[in-house]
């Protein structure tokens, strides 16, 4: 090795270890933008600082997509297996709490299930979810954000908990319970919703004005009036050929003892459960003469096994061509029996559901 060479290689060496013994210092000092030595300017930079490293909270509800491949009622829920919209399959458990928005839960039915992001989940397949509302899965355009929305003086909005998305109630925007009915229970900050919405803009984060807003949250019952099945009779109720399971509007009704049927292409429908459950009447049947007597509110009908006629006492005797059977121990009757004391009777053939409109 030259002279020259021993020279060039001690420089370089001189050089890295000075490189060396400042490194430390320079990472050790923050940067921070020049704020000309302002305390209030030195202030809001460390506060913005901080504003960006805090951790966001995950949003209210995590939602599921997916298309009902069967439904079974269990101690008084209902279980839905649906099959996902990334082909699996999950178990969405709905009860009287749970909201049911715009939707009506049959086979074949794609719907959006939102559940607790908090709530604990077993290690199972399919994954079991407690669902605190449901509705129609979205089409084309639309997006439903589920998560509790808090007032933000800055934004003049209501920014969602995961701070993804700023909505701002225009004068378009629907405000309305799980019912569909307009929302009266004031200020909606600080409850979990459902937006809909279409368009948003782009900024960060995104901001949009919803077409309509859901407020997700039970309705308390009067202090003076008792819980009964139903609460609110301007709702249609539903059932469904073969089950068990009723619905009226966000509710789940007790199970009948048995499920409506087809019989002799009359859709037939459990005596005892429409008249006491729904109706709010009383039932008596007298097993000599095999007559059955109900009563709602003044009207009297009397039936008899294995006679068409039904007799409106004072009213009618109607002949509805199939008459009333006993299945499983357990009457039931043609569905235009009931005609009289519902505002209307509708059958679709299609998913086999029986919607009363009270």
């Amino acid at each position: 090795m030259t002279k020259r060479t021993s020279k060039s290689l001690a420089w370089v060496i001189a050089v890295c270890m000075f490189i060396t013994t400042l490194m430390p210092q320079v990472f050790a000092t923050p940067i921070l933008p020049d704020t000309g030595n302002d305390p209030q300017s030195e202030e809001q930079a460390q506060t913005e600082q901080n504003t960006e490293f805090q951790p966001r909270r995950p949003a209210w509800y995590t939602s599921i997509t997916g298309t009902i491949e069967s439904m079974e009622e269990k101690d008084g829920s209902v279980e839905i297996l649906i099959v996902s919209s990334e082909g699996g399959h999950d178990v969405f458990i709905l009860n009287a709490d749970t909201a049911i928005y715009n939707v009506q839960l049959a086979t074949g039915t794609e719907i959006i299930g939102f559940f607790r992001s908090s709530g604990i989940m077993t290690l199972q397949y399919p994954a079991r979810h407690t669902i605190e509302a449901v509705t129609a899965a979205p089409k084309e355009t639309l997006t439903i954000k589920g998560d509790v929305f808090e007032a933000s003086e800055e934004l003049r909005a209501l920014l969602s908990s995961d701070g993804e998305l700023v909505i701002h109630i225009g004068e378009h925007t629907q405000i309305v319970d799980a019912n569909g009915d307009l929302y009266k229970g004031g200020s909606i900050a600080g409850k979990p919703l459902l937006v809909f919405y279409h368009v948003v803009a782009l900024s960060m984060p995104p901001q949009t004005t919803p077409d309509t807003i859901v407020v997700v949250e039970k309705a308390a019952p009067a202090a003076t009036e008792p819980v009964t099945p139903v609460i609110d009779d301007r709702f249609a109720i539903t059932m469904t050929i073969g089950s068990t399971v009723v619905g009226q509007g966000r509710m789940l009704l007790p199970p009948p003892p048995v499920a409506p049927q087809i019989i002799n292409g009359r859709t037939m429908l459990p005596l005892r459960y429409v008249i006491e459950t729904i109706l709010q009447g009383d039932v008596s049947y007298d097993d000599e003469t095999r007559t059955i007597t109900a009563t709602i509110g003044d009207q009297v009908v009397i039936m008899v096994i294995d006679n068409p006629e039904v007799n409106f006492i004072g009213v009618d005797v109607i002949d509805y061509g199939q008459a009333p059977v006993i299945a499983d121990d357990f009457t039931l009757v043609p569905l235009r029996a009931f005609e009289m004391f519902f505002a209307e009777l509708r059958w679709d053939s299609e998913t086999s559901i029986v919607t009363i409109i009270p």
